[in-house]
């Protein structure tokens, strides 16, 4: 039987094995088996950290008392931490072979999902399979908003009086008053006060830290009056400074190529697409005007002359032997607008030309998609 199957079987074929689970075995028909080669596919995955930024309420006199300039104003940004890219392999349904009775008899096959032949006769190195293989994340993960701690515009002071009272028949009566006055400041007031805290903070730290024969704290006395001292000053240094929030957010783009894709790559030698649109004000955007495009790019590294012989002509029509494909080796690199963010070496099989495993004189088959893939470890499959 002829290796390529009619158009109309190929697609029922493919129903069958979209419809029919399989866990590493092929479809087995009378006279053998059929079976798929794998393909390529990837995802681009990272984290994306949002920084918000609450002006402090003292700001507009942190270049007065403190001399530092401070923004006033709110505002958001968004910038690409880290991303990586995931290799999948997927069986490639758009084209079915058949693996004849004679070849089955005296050979080892592996198979993955799909009917994918993955090694015929190889060592027992296959990596350990995905447990969620269709897993696509794009999940937010943030702390709990905290407030901008108030400042209080009304002081209390307490102020202790010593009168002196002259009674009939000359009788002097003496005591003492407390007093409680509610006092009302201005921002400035107050601004110019926590600046003169701060110092205080500092000559406080100085105190503790420098040598005292008189008093001597032990380490972990020392230690919870510097941190008590820090929470303070941290506080206080908000008020002028303002504070940032930090959210962590991840995301998840599949890159199909597709058979525009992949007919460009094999005219072209290298292939340039859009997949996302990102800015630091808006972070992940559809709008054109105010983001800067993601770009993925690929170039093909080219087949070695050595494995063309091994390609059949296309007048030949022979069952022995198993088809394979020699991945065509792609260098993938992903740019937000001219930076790069990711440069990688990974395996295009669906890109290289299809192959014929001959049959030794002597000995077995041997063959395994393994050996072409740099981390097997990371791969789905």
């Amino acid at each position: 039987m002829d290796f390529l199957f009619t158009a109309h079987f190929k697609r029922v074929i493919a129903l069958l094995l979209a419809v029919l689970p399989s866990l590493g075995m092929a479809q087995s028909i009378s006279d053998g088996l059929i079976y798929t080669l794998p393909k390529s596919e990837f995802t681009l995955s990272g984290t994306v950290r949002t920084t918000s930024y609450s002006p402090g309420p003292l700001a507009a006199y942190a270049k007065k008392y403190l001399g530092i300039q401070v923004k006033e104003h709110s505002e958001t940004s968004h910038q690409l931490l880290q991303s990586h890219l995931t290799l999948s392999l997927l069986p490639d349904t758009a084209c079915l072979f058949q693996i004849s009775s004679k070849a089955l008899q005296n050979n080892r096959l592996d198979f993955g999902r799909g009917s994918m032949l993955l090694s015929v006769n190889a060592p027992a190195c296959v990596p350990q399979r995905h447990a969620d293989f269709s897993s696509k994340w794009n999940a937010n993960t943030a702390g709990p908003d905290i407030p901008m701690l108030p400042i209080l515009s009304l002081t209390q002071e307490t102020d202790t009086i010593y009168r002196r009272e002259l009674l009939a028949d000359s009788v002097v009566v003496e005591h003492w008053e407390i007093q409680t006055l509610i006092q009302q400041k201005t921002t400035e007031e107050i601004s110019k006060s926590t600046a003169q805290k701060l110092v205080q903070l500092d000559q406080d730290r100085q105190l503790l830290l420098r040598f005292n024969e008189d008093v001597q704290y032990s380490g972990s006395a020392l230690r919870v009056m510097l941190q008590r001292l820090d929470s303070l000053e941290n506080y206080y240094h908000e008020l002028f400074q303002g504070r940032q929030l930090h959210r962590y957010s991840s995301f998840s783009f599949p890159l199909t190529l597709t058979a525009a894709d992949l007919s460009e790559l094999q005219l072209r030698g290298n292939l340039t697409k859009v997949i996302a649109r990102f800015s630091t004000a808006a972070g992940f955007s559809s709008d054109t005007s105010q983001t800067t495009p993601l770009l993925l790019s690929i170039q093909g590294a080219g087949i070695l002359q050595a494995v063309q012989r091994l390609q059949p002509k296309k007048e030949a029509q022979t069952t022995d032997g198993l088809m394979f494909r020699m991945p065509e080796r792609c260098t993938i690199h992903i740019f937000l607008g001219n930076t790069l963010i990711l440069r990688e070496n990974q395996p295009i099989f669906q890109l290289g030309p299809l192959l014929r495993l001959p049959i030794p004189k002597s000995g077995m088959l041997n063959y395994s998609i393994w050996p072409e893939i740099s981390n097997p470890e990371s791969v789905e499959w």
